[in-house]
């Protein structure tokens, strides 16, 4: 052992193979039983995809058109900060977005040249200036108040005599046996 380990030293040493002043050596291992399984190859497709797309991933750039699809679903439904729907459900975003990529702006001017919006700001005026008719009207003093309520009052009316009172009661309580 001591010899295998003193021979591999010498080669490491004569190949430079050095990191930090530790000679290291390169091992390669057969992978009998991957290569039986196939997997192997399977593992090596997927790195050799990912070693030709490598430059793309470095610098962030997107080719794929599902992704790309699937970013600017993300942008109309606001989840990108710019929401060009009102709302609607999520099917309906999606319907919209490559109708608005492939046709570009003028789809969206197309529903703007329409009166939806003004309708919307008559609506909105009508409304505003009902709330401020109500606030002055509830801001208003009554003019002609009730002379039973209020501090105008008149004065209560006395109550019913005690006689008168004490004989309605008999008749009441006559009543209900």
């Amino acid at each position: 052992m001591k010899k295998a380990a003193e021979e591999e030293r010498r080669l490491a040493i004569a190949e430079r193979n050095i990191e930090n002043g530790v000679p290291y050596i390169t091992v390669v291992v057969d992978g009998g039983l991957l290569q039986e399984d196939r997997l192997f190859e399977e593992i090596q497709k997927c790195v050799d995809n990912v070693i030709r797309k490598a430059d793309r991933l470095q610098k962030n750039v997107t080719t794929n058109y599902a992704e790309r699809y699937m970013s600017l679903i993300t942008k109309f439904s606001g989840r990108k900060g710019v929401n060009y729907t009102t709302g609607g459900s999520y099917k309906r975003k999606c319907i919209e977005t490559p109708l608005a990529y492939n046709l570009g702006l003028s789809w969206h001017l197309a529903l703007m040249n329409k009166s939806h919006l003004n309708k919307f700001c008559e609506r909105r005026t009508i409304t505003i200036t009902k709330d401020r008719i109500a606030e002055k009207a509830r801001r208003q003093q009554p003019q002609n108040t009730d002379l039973h309520y209020g501090p105008n009052a008149q004065a209560a009316l006395p109550d019913l005599p005690e006689e008168e009172f004490k004989s309605n009661m008999a008749k009441k309580l006559a009543d209900w046996k």
